[in-house]
């Protein structure tokens, strides 16, 4: 009887998992949809015939959600824990109840697993861009735990647009991607996040929930830590920048070099930002350089901006400029 009725409740709820799975669903909804659905048609007798098409549901949205390298297509860190949880549960279901697993399922899991270790900061906390939040790491951590996964943290992810150094007690997570494509995207190419230890020190400014205005500002390059020119956006929303990387791995320790022309086209300047991290982890350099062919015929401003951890004071020692 107990079990007729859990078996009624998970029935419950069938219907408006189909609704949002045929209303022309997103893809992060068409995966919640239909990792629900097939929980509840394994433990409910499903025909065989319509879980392969619940599967085929679950491998387009995984397809188009997870990129090559295993980072999200939103470019935003905080959205893979999630994708990974449920991709992780179905697998579970799977092993659980002794049904041949396809293939996609843990291919895409081992993919992710090393891309959200590369997108951690020192605290546990996933690096914030593109309108994502730190998340909660302690859950992060049992998510990645039940992965069940051990391969090595990932250094470079070339499709989603980080790089990532880390040696001692130092990481940065940097963006290196090409463009703000679409409503969320952030104009952060070349920003950086910071920590050493446990404790964040440089971020970009995260987002605001609900209000326009404040995402539309925290979108802009001024929110994050990097250069801006002439009080604007390095690659505005819906524009393309070429942008080159050059990256060294040595004994000695770690170098990028990112080169953007997203400023090129109002102005003129490309800019070219260098981090150096030696492999003893006790400093951490970086340079900015701004070049152009044909020097503009008014002064253009610039500002280079490293927004600090709630948490993190500093003041100025002189005789200066520095800063402590």
């Amino acid at each position: 009887e107990e079990r007729s009725k859990i078996t009624a409740g998970l029935l419950h709820h069938l219907p408006s998992l189909k609704r949002t799975l045929h209303v022309g669903a997103i893809p992060l909804e068409m995966l919640y949809a239909a990792g629900g659905m097939l929980t509840i048609g394994f433990s409910t007798g499903m025909p065989g015939n319509e879980i392969a098409h619940l599967l085929r549901y679950v491998e387009r949205a995984v397809q188009t959600l997870v990129l090559v390298d295993g980072g999200p297509v939103t470019r935003r860190p905080s959205d893979l824990p999630d994708l990974l949880r449920i991709l992780v549960e179905l697998r579970h279901t799977f092993t659980t109840l002794s049904v041949p697993m396809p293939s996609f399922l843990p291919h895409a899991i081992d993919r992710m697993v090393p891309a959200i270790r590369a997108l951690r900061l020192g605290n546990g906390c996933m690096a914030t861009f593109h309108g994502g939040n730190v998340g909660n790491p302690a859950l992060i951590d049992d998510i990645l735990e039940h992965a069940d996964n051990h391969g090595a943290t990932a250094l470079t992810l070339p499709y989603t647009g980080f790089e990532r150094l880390a040696t001692g007690a130092q990481a940065i997570v940097m963006d290196t991607g090409r463009a703000a494509l679409a409503t969320g995207h952030h104009a952060s190419t070349s920003a950086f996040e910071w920590s050493c230890d446990d404790h964040v020190v440089v971020v970009n400014c995260g987002k605001h929930a609900t209000d326009p205005l404040w995402q539309d500002l925290l979108a802009a390059t001024s929110a994050h830590s990097t250069v801006t020119l002439g009080h604007q956006d390095n690659v505005p929303v819906g524009a393309l920048a070429d942008v080159d990387i050059f990256r060294e791995d040595l004994p000695r320790g770690t170098m990028i070099e990112v080169i953007h022309n997203g400023y090129q086209t109002r102005n003129g300047f490309i800019h070219a930002r260098k981090l150096t991290l030696p492999a003893d982890g006790k400093s951490f350099s970086g340079v900015d350089t701004l070049h152009t062919a044909v020097p503009p015929l008014t002064p253009v401003d610039y500002t280079v901006r490293f927004h600090l951890h709630p948490l993190v004071s500093a003041v100025v020692v002189h005789p200066g400029p520095k800063v402590r």
